[in-house]
């Protein structure tokens, strides 16, 4: 049981999320322009949804109805978890383009909501 939910919730995000990176690091591929890590890392945890592959391996798996029941439990459990916590990540890390927007306007006003001058 533990396995299931582990892998769901932990070791999904933890791989994509370090391809991701390491990707990145080596110039494979560009950074989530317009994104944070923050938000790459809820994306990745939303992963985590995916009890229908969870439950074909597990019929093929386990011959006793004990447990494939225990099997299909942990791999829905482990669904509703990601869920939360990708939504919780999401939810929480704010809008980037509207954050970066903001910091541009601050510094180019004057305090008093003016342009300043240069």
């Amino acid at each position: 049981m533990h396995g299931i939910i582990l892998a769901l919730v932990i070791g999904k995000p933890i791989g994509i999320t370090a391809g991701a990176w390491l990707a990145t690091r080596a110039g494979l591929a560009g950074g989530p322009e317009g994104y944070s890590w923050r938000q790459l890392i809820g994306g990745a945890t939303l992963c985590g949804i995916g009890f229908t592959m969870s439950i074909f391996i597990a019929s093929s798996a386990f011959q006793q109805d004990g447990d494939l029941a225990l099997a299909k439990a942990s791999a829905m459990v482990a669904s509703l978890i990601a869920g939360l916590a990708g939504w919780l990540l999401l939810r929480s890390g704010g809008d980037t383009e509207k954050d970066e927007e903001a910091e541009a306007d601050a510094s180019s006003e004057d305090g008093k909501g003016q342009p300043a001058s240069h």
